[in-house]
């Protein structure tokens, strides 16, 4: 209603729309699919589990993904396309869903349907049940987002191993790919791995090798009874062999020759080490690993983020409304006050603040004092 988006005269085809549009029409269609089989399979208690599957991608991916889409000022044709996807989305659920919860499914349909188009079936108990269209169902598209989600949740395990706010900004992330093939899929992806993982730089590693290191030992109460006088020479030598190459066999579950013996996967130990400076999860042979250096720069970005995160929820407190548009005022130290004015921009623009002003607030303004960074700042909100 802000932008007065009128579903019926602004669209964008399909096929123009970014691929997380396409994305959510395609998981849309495999709702609508197992929705229509469930009903004709008797079988109505699985339709809410796969459409509680879908609430949860709708939510926590789209929505939040698209955040910046709906409230970007210019009403161009990316906007117009989340704007329509979210509509067309929302319009085919309600009627997904309108013979398990009829109540909500009505007024779902009533307020984006019919206020919309007059002409329209009265209720939406009167509508078609939705069909999949097997043209939105872009099976390679939902198998790449997959994969770039789980190279997302093993980005975020990194950084909760490394005690790493999710609002920091790092500066890069490596990430190692279990099958070479998939990479030109995921660098059309890379904005997104960016803007979840919260980095400057995605770069991708062939090699297990930069991001973690190996060592190898052998296990004197195997090697000792079973070679005898040999056993110190065949230890020394696991010491000074190619660990990587070693463990890769190992974690095979392949033998290995060394020194004229062939070892077994088990009589050997592998330790497994984080480069210096990365941490790092691994899924099978997906690995991710992140850096964990901060310049000054970083620092200071992540702290104008955690500003902007603390301003917001001001704004919620002061019960202001999400289009209002307010004043912020800040008493602080003079490093903070560096911090606000250099990512002045980027602060007014994600909190809707028309002025960043230094100094005491008007006595009616919304105020919270708090410890940002070690820094104790006065903060104001005012409309």
């Amino acid at each position: 209603k802000i932008d007065g988006f009128d579903p019926l005269a602004q669209t964008v085809p399909t096929a123009e729309r970014p691929a997380l549009d396409r994305w959510i029409l395609a998981r849309l269609q495999q709702v609508t699919e197992s929705a229509n089989r469930a009903c004709a399979g008797y079988n109505p208690a699985d339709a809410p589990r796969r459409l509680e599957e879908f609430f949860e991608d709708l939510s926590n991916w789209y929505l939040r993904r698209s955040r910046r889409r709906f409230w970007k000022t210019e009403a161009d044709a990316d906007k117009v396309a989340a704007y329509a996807t979210l509509y067309e989305t929302l319009v085919q659920l309600s009627k997904l869903m309108a013979p398990i919860v009829p109540f909500l499914s009505e007024e779902l349909y009533q307020n984006l349907v019919r206020t919309a188009d007059p002409s329209s079936p009265i209720s939406v108990h009167l509508s078609e049940y939705p069909r999949a269209n097997p043209e939105l169902l872009d099976l390679e598209l939902l198998r790449d987002v997959e994969l770039l989600r789980q190279i997302v949740e093993l980005g975020r395990a990194g950084r909760n191993k490394a005690a790493l706010k999710v609002r920091q900004p790092l500066a890069e992330v490596l990430v190692k790919l279990a099958n070479a093939k998939d990479r030109p899929a995921v660098e059309t992806l890379v904005g997104q791995i960016q803007d979840e993982l919260n980095v400057k730089v995605v770069r991708f590693v062939d090699d297990l090798g930069d991001l973690v290191t190996y060592a190898v030992k052998g296990k004197p109460q195997i090697l000792g009874p079973k070679y005898g006088r040999e056993a110190p020479r065949l230890l020394a030598a696991l010491r000074k062999a190619n660990a990587a190459e070693i463990a890769r066999l190992v974690q095979a579950g392949e033998s290995f020759a060394i020194e004229g013996f062939t070892l077994a996967p088990d009589e050997v130990d592998v330790a497994v080490a984080d480069r210096p400076g990365l941490s790092v999860t691994t899924d099978n042979q997906l690995a991710v690993g992140i850096t964990t250096e901060l310049s000054p720069e970083l620092q200071q970005e992540g702290l104008a983020r955690e500003l902007v995160h603390r301003i917001q929820m001001m704004r919620k407190a002061a019960d202001f409304q999400i289009e209002d548009r307010i004043s912020t005022y800040y008493e602080a130290p003079e490093a903070f006050g560096e911090v606000v004015e250099r990512f002045a921009s980027y602060i007014r623009g994600e909190t809707l603040s028309r002025a960043l002003v230094p100094g005491q607030s008007p006595a009616e303004a919304y105020r919270e004092t708090m410890t940002l960074d070690g820094h104790q700042v006065t903060l104001a909100v005012i409309k």
